[in-house]
């Protein structure tokens, strides 16, 4: 490949929840007039890792 490259590695690691909260199902609910069922946890982080590898050419 270009300058040798062969593979790379890129981590990624997400720390923002995107404003959903249980306060925003709350809010949800009030707007609709209709309950909202599940389950809500709080939010602390996701990685992802990608790993690529380019054959020789």
């Amino acid at each position: 490949m270009y300058r040798g490259l062969e593979s790379f590695e890129l981590v990624v690691k997400i720390t923002s929840d995107f404003g959903i909260t249980v306060n925003l199902f709350a809010k949800l609910e009030k707007a609709i007039g209709i309950k909202l069922k599940g389950e809500f946890k709080s939010y602390e982080k996701t990685y992802f890792k990608i790993i690529g590898e380019f054959e020789a050419i």
